[in-house]
């Protein structure tokens, strides 16, 4: 059989992944052209962006044939995949828009996001060498609670404030995230996506309110042309900003660690859900396969990772193929170098596309209460605190590593719910190592490389700033292993009644 044929099925699930990712990409548009203007978005950005999915779309492809002449089934279907929503929003949100508004340097907020994607790729490489024996000693809880309380943060609450930025965004917004709620509240089934359904209506609701004008339609088409992918690369100082992008990333180590291994987990159920309906993907070179791909186009400059999605038995139940990929890639790469996106974006206001985070946010916490056992509620709801107290302007106790703190006393306390108290020890000795390194309690890793003005290597700094929170874990996994190990740390069983 023709590799390149199509099935029936494909044309399905062609834009059921085409307008499942269509919502990501709108928003950063939409959200990051008014802070990193339009030359970058869409001269830089964006083409980055489509080499990085139909690479993708041509990884995604060849793994699915591979996997058919390797198990010698017909009616494999290929992984679903793209921009990774979950990072995605995270580096927007939590990394590449606080950069700017810290520098004000739109350049070197794109390459910081670049970095992020690099460090995360190779360390998502490596996590699918030994990403399954580290999930089975994290609690889910602790990882899901810490995660859910990102998103709550950068998505939800961050995005609250500017829907009410005047009283036409107020109506716009209103209306978008009502129709968004009610359809995934009310169960409401729709042939297109509840986001481009709201989307839709918030540009009617523009047109009527004169947010969108015929004047930002004009001006939207001198960004019509075409842009070839790694355009960063040529636009001067690639190397230097590239320099400046890792070291300034390596600051925000631990919400890359934290949210790299959590989609490491994703992926991993996502072809769990393929191998559950006679799809033997392998695993292990799924998972460095599609890291590859996002680390190659890092460097070509796209800041965000790629990775697997789930609703693989969707596509499955329609008889997708293997060709849907193909078409998804190109797709994305015509919109993505030609500026139709531009157009297209200029009439849609930011109002229509705020609720979609809001949404998303919400979704992630209901999704996270929904899958675990209700006596750890309260302590997912810690974990969710911790990166919330962050966005509120914490002090540099919490700093940047608000997320592996909510990883580490989730943990903590999981582990103390369950009467595992040698784990507890272990849970609070990781905290120590991981406050010595600089990566919790302040805002310093504990390795700073210099550079010149020009980006040049220029040494190292070496700083010690967590020693004092440190020396608490230390102190505190002593003591529990100290009373774990004689057993005399004792508890009531739970009667039943």
């Amino acid at each position: 059989m023709n590799p390149f044929q199509l099935k029936k099925g494909d044309t399905d699930a062609f834009f059921g992944v085409l307008f499942d990712g269509m919502p990501k990409i709108i928003t950063g548009v939409v959200v990051l052209t008014p802070l990193l203007g339009a030359d970058t978005v869409f001269k830089q950005l964006l083409p980055s962006i489509g080499l990085a999915i139909v690479l993708a779309g041509l990884f995604f492809w060849w793994l699915g044939e591979q996997t058919k002449k390797r198990t010698g089934n017909k009616d494999i279907v290929a992984l679903p995949g793209g921009i990774n929503a979950g990072r995605f929003f995270v580096w927007l949100f939590a990394i590449m828009i606080p950069v700017y508004k810290a520098t004000n340097d739109a350049k070197l907020a794109l390459f910081v996001g670049i970095g992020a994607n690099i460090i995360s790729s190779i360390l998502s490489i490596i996590m699918a060498f030994v990403g399954k024996k580290i999930a089975n000693i994290i609690p889910a809880e602790a990882l899901f609670g810490g995660l859910t309380g990102g998103a709550l943060a950068w998505l939800t609450l961050s995005t609250f404030n500017d829907m009410f930025k005047t009283p036409e965004m107020s109506i716009i917004s209103m209306v978008s995230i009502f129709i968004i709620l009610s359809v995934y509240l009310g169960k409401v089934k729709l042939k297109i996506s509840p986001a481009l359904l709201s989307v839709g209506v918030g540009v009617v609701l523009g047109l009527v309110l004169n947010v969108v004008t015929a004047g930002a339609l004009k001006d939207s088409l001198s960004n019509f042309g075409i842009y070839l992918p790694g355009g960063v690369i040529f636009s001067g100082g690639y190397f230097s900003y590239l320099m400046k992008g890792l070291i300034e990333a390596v600051k925000y180590l631990p919400i890359i660690i934290v949210f790299s291994f959590g989609e490491t987990i994703s992926n991993i159920q996502g072809l769990e859900q393929a191998r559950g309906l006679g799809d033997d993907y392998d695993i292990r070179q799924s998972l460095i396969g599609v890291n590859i791909v996002s680390l190659i186009s890092g460097f070509f400059g796209n800041p965000f990772c790629i990775g697997i999605w789930w609703g693989y038995p969707s596509w499955k139940e329609v008889k997708a193929g293997t060709g849907y990929q193909i078409l998804h890639g190109l797709a994305y790469l015509l919109l993505s170098v030609t500026g139709i996106v531009a157009i297209v974006t200029s009439l849609i206001p930011v109002g229509a596309v705020l609720p979609i985070l809001i949404f998303i946010g919400l979704a992630s916490t209901q999704s996270a209460f929904a899958n675990y056992d209700a006596r750890y509620y309260g302590i997912m709801a810690l974990a969710m605190a911790i990166p919330i107290a962050e966005l509120t302007k914490a002090p540099d106790f919490i700093a940047k590593g608000a997320m592996l703190i909510s990883l580490v006393w989730g943990s903590v306390l999981v582990y103390i719910a369950k009467n595992e108290w040698k784990k507890v020890s272990f849970s609070f000795l990781v905290g120590a190592l991981l406050s010595l390194l600089g990566l919790m309690h302040t805002p310093n890793f504990i390795i700073n490389f210099k550079l010149t003005e020009s980006g040049a290597f220029n040494g190292i700094n070496f700083t010690m700033d967590a020693w004092k929170p440190a020396i608490a874990y230390l102190i505190i996994a002593a003591i529990t292993y100290f009373f774990a190990k004689k057993g005399n740390i004792s508890y009531e069983e739970e009667v039943q009644s």
